[in-house]
């Protein structure tokens, strides 16, 4: 990444979130990454955001980026869908599932920053693919993760969960007491 900065003055970079438990080991790295000449303006740090700071951050920005090293299924990648935003993400734990590769976002490889900014670069060289990703981020979301077909989705489990059992319970024999 900071050799991406160092080389695309196009490229600019809001760090928001608050790093959950490893806040002591990783805002040391922030602050000597901040602390580069070339990060002084095109960095900035918003730290932890909530509410309408968070979707204003998120309403500002072209490709929301989620290096994680380890994050089963990362809630902030809904958000990024739901704001229409295409997605660079790390192919860790469910990641692979919510972003397709090349259709709302781009995989990288977990511990590769050359690949990170290789797929970064890649979508800001090419604005009608953020613009396509964008539109496929905004329909997955109302497709899959609305609270209406969540819920839609779980009574079909359940449906399908209580006739299985209806089988079960039709197949064995009375027992004679």
């Amino acid at each position: 990444m900071t050799e991406l900065l160092a080389e695309r003055q196009d490229i600019s970079c809001v760090l928001a979130g608050g790093w959950g438990w490893d806040v002591e080991q990783v805002r040391p790295k922030v602050d000597h990454f901040l602390a580069q000449e070339y990060a002084r303006d095109s960095v900035s740090l918003r730290g932890l955001v909530k509410g309408n700071e968070k979707l204003r951050v998120f309403q500002e920005g072209d490709i929301f980026v989620l290096p994680t090293l380890a994050d089963a299924s990362p809630h902030v990648i809904l958000e990024a869908m739901r704001a229409g935003l295409p997605i660079v993400a790390t192919d860790v734990g469910a990641i692979p599932e919510l972003v397709k590769d090349g259709v709302n976002g781009l995989i990288c490889l977990k511990d590769d920053p050359q690949d990170l900014a290789q797929k970064i670069c890649y979508l800001v060289d090419r604005p009608d693919l953020r613009q396509a990703m964008s539109r496929n981020n905004l329909d997955r979301f109302e497709d899959f993760f609305t609270a209406d077909k969540f819920a839609l989705r779980m009574i079909e489990v359940f449906e399908s969960v209580f006739a299985e059992a209806r089988k079960e319970i039709k197949s064995v024999d009375p027992v004679e007491i």
